[in-house]
């Protein structure tokens, strides 16, 4: 009885898991016996089960219906692992080996038996993920003598790493493996499968032989855990079946075999002819007209000579005298002579890459590969052969080559800065490769030689992989589009390169990025205008412009820059107070397209300084002098604009006057819808309200301050101008913001230079059409200050914080950057103006009186009112009695007591006097003082009370400022005047009776009066220690008086009476002309 099934009919029938131990028990001989009955075909046998126990077995087998079954006395009891075994040994005794060839059974299949199948491949993914181990095949195609070549499978345990790859790894014994933890039952299977049908032994690679090799490498590659030659191989798949067509190709006198559809495969002889394509990753089989062994045999013939072709022709014809292989026969023609060669060069990159386990990425190399072509035959220049030779219909033609020529070409290339790279092996020529060591010299290659190559004859060949392929600008354009109502406008820069629009703001941003990172955008830009610029484009061309064209463009790109404002258009979005930039984009030749209403207004802010005059408001109280006309056309410059600006002239050039004539101009105009704020400091407050006053009577103004300022709250729309404190700002903040101003004004805004402060907070919440900041000083300590004003006034001009420290902070402040500081001045030139003395000291008198008011509060307030009271008491009763005539004693003492108050209360000695911490007086001197001597003001400092000198003193040395000294007490006065006159020091201290008279310090060119002196006669001859012959500044002289007090009466009094101070200070004569209104006026009570 004959059975011949193949290892697919018994899969079929039988359990996999059972055919796979049916093998190995037959192969380890557990068929103990066994009996045929060919007339009933039936096989009796008795087979060697687990441990002791021996099973009886009953195979049935049809032949014709290619039915085959079997009963076990095993607990299986039907088709199990011992009814396989029979069936194998069976076969194996009728040498019938198990094929995956023969044709399967047909009809139908136990459903469990297919169910159970699904089951098992369900266990198997679930058993995988439970395990680090897994079970990996690698194959490879070996040779030796014994058999030939033939296919090898390793069977590896391994793991997956951090890094994604596979472990090395062991390999396997699989004639010893037993079950492990990491094995699944199918893995178990699959090895015996493989030791069933292998004869390798006590190895790790295992041959795959015989008929069912096939069906095994199939199972293998199903588990998708197969790799070729490596673990890190992607996994193997299965391949479609291909159709080879077996031919011979002539090659110079050579003839070789090659499968011509698919050269490029790796064949694999089994019973069938496979192929492994590395390409695709893919085994599967190669049909062709011949046998297995033919096939492989003539796939690995060697190349024939061109005078035995004849012989083998012969010879296969006898061999396969039914085929249709044949070799072309070859005759040789003689030599083509003076054939002149053309040099070519093809430029290339290559893509190279990089999988360690430490790193995963990839690199670019960039050739040119030299070659000669003589009547359409390529020669590399490393081929030393003197003859070329080629077929021609059959024939062989030979021609001879030009050495000389070539070598003179060769040279040629080396000039121009190419090395030889390497050398590349091929079957039948060398390869010359040369190369550049660095980019940028494949781009002046690619610039200026490929040009000139192609010019002598040279046939250039820039292939689509090359990075450095530079092409031409015809044009440069720009495209701006309003967006937002003109707030803001999108801008689009490109080139134009025949009739297509590149936009490359993309590409010079990131060259922004990469230059400023690298710290070399500086170096870059100092290049001649010649100096070529390459820009790679994102299909990989390059084009090429000169420096000088390009270099307004970076220019403003790195002032605009901001990572984030590329839209995805590749637009770069812009504010209306970056506009200004774009007006150097206009010497660069450019096509611009779209709105030109940024391009007018950038040239309108380039020009400010001509902008046009305006009228002064006719209600202003006041002559402006020129440069304060200036300044009030520059404000309502910037309103008519949208736009807002720090006015930052010198202290005492009357930034005030021009504000207020702008408020008045607004008004007079009819645009001022809304009541204008300003924010100024508590000691500020009485000046602003004095300044309207005398300039503006016409305003109706709220000074909103005090504890009795909330019930005015609902009432600041009726009002021209509200005045109120930084202090107050963050208290009265949902008020303030309820309102919409038409003008918000920050007097002294440096006060806003901490961007997270309360008060810088509160006011970037303000609503309002127009902002302005007011500072002689609008950065102290450094350029965040100054941003922090501009976050305010116009968001977005300088960026943000970041955007500003990385831009101009950090290359200003720590490295100097000269360049960067232009920058910026460029870009906030149009919205600060600033004047100084020096300046505009032509249209200033030779001296310049301020006065510098400031109002009492808190104790001190109370502690004045306190002794006004008293005094007023007791001067009353004394002039009841004597007159006021012989009154003069407790008259001037009690105006000393509070001229003493408004000095500083610790001037007073009784007790409630010192418990007094505050002097609104000196909190303003120390206001000022900073600012005047960064400016560089040349201060003298008058006080009639030396013992106020000395709180001064206390004062200046907490804030570390110089300073010199002169009072009575003094002995050596050369010193201190010496190191005034020589700029040593920018502060002198003067006690008026040691300094008043006989002093010449015209290094001085500002003069404060602490303590107003009550005759002008010596108050004027203090002022004259600085104005007098010799001095060539503009002299200030600032008058600080508290507001309300003995102080402004008297000051007040002095305007209308030149007589009161020798009525006060002089003889007894003259003091009848003060009156009993004077004392009623110098004692009224603060408002």
């Amino acid at each position: 009885m004959i059975i011949n099934l193949s290892l697919e009919d018994l899969t079929r029938i039988f359990d996999f898991n059972y055919v796979a131990r049916g093998i190995e028990y037959a192969k380890n001989g557990r068929v103990l016996s066994s009996e045929v009955h060919d007339k009933n075909h039936k096989i009796n046998a008795t087979v060697q089960g687990s441990g002791l126990n021996k099973y009886h077995c009953v195979v049935t087998y049809k032949e014709e219906a290619r039915y085959i079954s079997g009963t076990c006395g095993c607990p299986i009891t039907y088709n199990c692992k011992h009814v396989v075994a029979v069936i194998i040994d069976h076969m194996e005794k009728q040498h019938i080996s198990i094929s995956p060839k023969n044709v399967a059974p047909q009809g139908d299949f136990p459903l469990d038996n297919w169910l159970r199948g699904l089951s098992q491949l369900k266990a198997d993914k679930s058993h995988q993920k439970q395990y680090k181990d897994e079970l990996h095949f690698v194959f490879d195609i070996k040779t030796d003598l014994q058999h030939g070549r033939h296919l090898n499978v390793s069977a590896i345990k391994t793991q997956r790493l951090k890094s994604g790859l596979w472990s090395k790894g062991s390999k396997l014994a699989i004639d010893s493996v037993v079950k492990t933890s990491y094995l699944s039952q199918s893995d178990m299977d699959l090895l015996r499968l493989i030791d069933a049908i292998t004869d390798s032994q006590h190895t790790a690679d295992y041959r795959l032989l015989g008929s069912s090799a096939e069906y095994v490498l199939q199972k293998i590659i199903a588990t998708e855990r197969s790799h070729w030659q490596a673990l890190n191989n992607q996994p193997l798949q299965m391949g479609e079946t291909l159709i080879a067509e077996l031919d011979w190709l002539l090659l110079d006198e050579l003839v070789e075999v090659r499968a011509l559809s698919h050269p490029e495969l790796i064949l694999i002889p089994l019973e069938s002819l496979m192929y492994f394509d590395d390409k695709k990753n893919l085994i599967g089989t190669l049909q062709t007209a011949l046998s297995v062994d033919a096939s492989y045999a003539l796939a690995t013939a060697p190349a024939i000579p061109a005078e035995q072709c004849k012989q083998v022709k012969k010879a296969l014809k006898q061999i396969f005298p039914k085929s249709n292989i044949a070799v072309p026969t070859i005759e040789i023609r003689k030599v083509k002579e003076k054939i002149k060669p053309q040099p070519c060069l093809r430029v290339y990159s290559v893509k190279e890459d990089i999988s360690l386990p430490f790193m995963m990425s990839a690199d670019y190399e960039d050739y040119a590969d030299l070659h000669f072509e003589y009547d359409g035959i390529d020669v590399s220049p490393h081929n030393t052969d003197k003859v070329l030779k080629r077929q021609v219909d059959g024939h062989i033609e030979q021609i001879t080559r030009d050495f000389k020529l070539e070598q003179a070409w060769i040279d040629s290339i080396y000039k121009m800065g190419l090395e030889l790279e390497d050398i590349m092996e091929q079957p039948s020529e060398f390869m010359r490769l040369y190369h550049v060591d660095y980019e940028h010299g494949w781009l002046d290659f690619s610039d200026k030689d490929v040009p000139t190559l192609r010019a002598e004859g040279w046939k250039v060949t820039i292939d689509p992989s090359f990075r450095f392929d530079v092409v031409n600008v015809d044009a440069w354009y720009a495209d701006l589009q309003d967006n937002n109502g003109g707030d803001w406008f999108n801008l689009e820069l490109g080139v134009k390169i025949e009739e297509e629009m590149i936009s490359l703001l993309p590409v010079l941003v990131n060259f922004i990025q990469q230059q400023t990172r690298a710290k070399t955008l500086d170096t870059f830009l100092e290049q001649h205008d010649d100096e070529p610029f390459f820009m790679t484009l994102d299909d990989g061309r390059v084009i090429r412009v000169e420096l000088g064209k390009v270099r307004h463009i970076i220019e403003t790109l790195v002032e605009l820059y901001d990572p984030n404002a590329l839209d995805l258009e590749g637009k770069l979005r812009l504010s209306r107070y970056q506009a200004n930039q774009l007006n150097t984009l206009g010497e660069t030749n450019m096509q611009w397209a779209g709105s030109n209403a940024p391009l007018l207004f950038a040239e309108k802010l380039a020009g400010f300084k001509e902008i046009s005059p305006v009228t002064v408001p006719k209600t202003l109280k006041a002559s402006l002098r020129p440069y304060q006309q200036q300044g009030l056309d520059w404000l309502q410059f910037l309103r008519e604009y949208k736009l807002s600006g720090i006015l930052a002239d010198e202290m005492g050039l009357g930034k005030t006057v021009q504000t207020i004539a702008h408020i008045l101009k607004e008004k007079e105009a009819g645009r001022m819808l809304d009541p204008c704020l300003v924010v100024a400091t508590t000691s500020l407050m009485v000046n602003w309200a004095n300044e309207v006053k005398q300039f503006a009577p016409s305003l109706k103004v709220l000074v909103s301050q005090g504890d009795d300022r909330k019930q005015n709250f609902d009432d600041l729309a009726n009002y021209d101008l509200v005045l109120t404190t930084y202090p107050l700002l963050p208290r009265d903040k949902e008020v303030l913001c309820a309102q919409h101003w038409h003008l918000v004004i920050l007097d002294e805004a440096q006060h806003i230079k901490n961007p997270r402060s309360k008060v810088a907070v509160t006011a970037r919440e303000l609503t309002s059409n127009h902002r302005l900041c007011l500072t002689g000083t609008p950065m102290e300590n450094h350029l965040g200050e100054l941003w922090s004003q501009f976050h305010f006034l116009m968001p977005g001009l300088l960026g943000d914080e970041k955007q500003f420290r990385n831009l101009f902070r950090k290359p200003i402040e720590l490295l100097a950057d000269d360049a960067r500081q232009q920058q910026l001045n460029k870009r906030i030139a149009p919205f600060m103006l600033r004047r100084e003395k020096s300046l505009v000291a032509k249209e200033l008198p030779e001296k310049t009186e301020i006065i510098s008011s400031v109002e009492l509060s808190g104790q001190q307030r109370q502690l004045y009112e306190t002794i006004r009271v008293t005094m007023n008491e007791k001067v009353r009763q004394e002039i009841d009695k004597k007159g006021i005539a012989r009154s003069q004693i407790i008259i001037l003492d009690a105006l000393l007591k509070l001229r003493q108050v408004c000095c500083d209360p610790r001037l007073l000695k009784f007790d409630a006097a010192k418990k007094v911490k505050n002097s609104a007086k000196l909190e303003q001197l120390m206001e000022i003082l900073p600012e005047m001597i960064l400016e560089g003001r040349r201060i003298l400092l008058f006080s009639q009370f030396t013992s106020m000198l000395r709180l001064i003193e206390d004062e200046l040395v907490k804030r570390h400022i110089d300073y010199v000294k002169l009072t009575g007490q003094t002995k050596d006065r050369t010193t201190p005047i010496n190191r005034f006159q020589n700029n040593e020091v920018p502060l002198f201290l003067i006690s008026l009776k040691a300094g008043g008279t006989g002093l010449n310090l015209t290094a001085a060119d500002t003069v404060i009066h602490y303590d107003p002196w009550w005759n002008p006669a010596v108050e004027a001859q203090a002022t004259d220690r600085a104005h007098r012959i010799g001095q060539k500044s503009k002299v200030f002289v600032y008058k600080m008086i508290v507001a309300g007090t003995v102080e402004e009466k008297i000051n007040a009094l002095q305007q209308k009476k030149k007589a009161l101070a020798d009525a006060l200070f002089g003889s007894a004569k003259q003091a009848d002309t003060l009156t009993e209104h004077d004392i009623q006026a110098l004692f009224e009570p603060l408002k």
